[in-house]
């Protein structure tokens, strides 16, 4: 019968691998624009016909899900404002594109890890939660095929239970090495014992750099839809241009100044967003605020210019609600930084 021909595809993408790839295409490749979620699960499908020897239409992906570790609203406001305005648009914008394709997204919060270098934001338990999903929805739902998108070595033990379930499983996967916007060599690279563990592994790379032409998957979005799913950042000054920055003088590094607490590590480490337009982000050090303050948190400092130039330290760290509004910013609101 018609439904017995059926090849169950089922699709796991690793999120922040996705990404990355995605966004070397954007930004480094010739080609100047994204992945495109459904052109590259039909790609899948033609790959699956191809391996299982069965025609096209038989191949179905009947389930597809997106994991990501994903910072908080806050932290992604407070991080877009430094590196792009529109970060929680296109975040936004993306989600809408997974719904539109019936890819189930899911969510972990982005948590700090602490190592020898001090406290890092970092995705944790998102590998582990696709592996489980992976594992019951194929026991449960049957699939004939599990695609997964990742370079992530952790999943080979994921891949050796699928194989005991009868599942076969593809690979799609990257390698790939590049210099960023300031020169310096970046890499995607995918673990080798993945790719031979997997049934199938399919190699991105080789596959759009085929010399036909004719026989190159097409899995980019178009540059119009890519530029209306996304909003590019301002783009980075040059090496060569000087950022405009406030030169402290002496007389004016005992004034306080008002602002908000950006961020604040458990080494007490921190930013803070002036309101004085030019004066800017400044960084502290100062472990006794940890606990006390809060990103968001209103506070007035004092500032002093730090071992180099350009660089500006915020001391005398208080709340502002501890002094009158109007000491805290007599110097702000009458004065320009010279």
């Amino acid at each position: 019968m018609y439904k017995d021909k059926i090849i169950r595809i089922g699709i796991f993408y690793d999120g922040g691998y996705f990404d990355k790839v995605s966004g070397y295409y954007k930004r480094y490749h010739p080609v100047q624009t994204r992945l495109d979620i459904n052109k590259i699960q039909a790609f899948i499908r033609r790959c699956v016909a191809y391996e299982e020897g069965e025609k096209e239409e038989y191949c179905r992906v009947v389930d597809a899900h997106y994991f990501r570790g994903r910072y908080s609203a806050y932290d992604t406001y407070l991080k877009g404002e430094q590196l792009n305005k529109n970060k929680l648009l296109n975040e936004r914008l993306f989600e809408d594109v997974l719904m539109k394709a019936k890819v189930t997204t899911h969510y972990l919060p982005v948590i700090s890890v602490h190592d020898e270098r001090g406290a890092k934001k970092r995705e944790k338990g998102i590998d582990v939660w696709l592996a489980l999903e992976a594992f019951e929805l194929t026991v449960n739902k049957k699939f004939d095929v599990v695609a997964l998108i990742t370079g992530d070595g952790d999943y080979l033990p994921l891949i050796s239970k699928l194989h005991t379930l009868g599942a076969r499983v593809m690979l799609l996967y990257w390698d790939l090495t590049f210099n960023d916007e300031t020169g310096r060599k970046r890499a995607i690279r995918t673990n080798q014992h993945l790719i031979d563990e997997a049934t199938y592994a399919v190699d991105m790379v080789k596959a759009l750099n085929t010399r036909k032409s004719d026989d190159a998957p097409d899995i980019f979005l178009e540059r119009s839809r890519s530029a209306a799913l996304s909003v590019d950042p301002e783009p980075l000054p040059q090496k060569t241009e000087a950022l405009p920055r406030p030169i402290v003088n002496k007389d004016r590094e005992n004034v306080f100044f008002e602002g908000v607490v950006v961020n604040i590590k458990e080494t007490g480490y921190g930013k803070i967003r002036a309101d004085h337009s030019e004066i800017g982000v400044v960084t502290f050090k100062n472990p006794s605020l940890v606990g006390r303050l809060l990103p968001g948190d209103r506070v007035h400092f004092k500032i002093s210019r730090g071992p180099r130039e350009h660089m500006f330290f915020a001391h005398g760290i208080k709340k502002s609600d501890d002094e009158p509004r109007s000491y805290t910013r007599r110097f702000a609101d009458d004065h320009r930084v010279h």
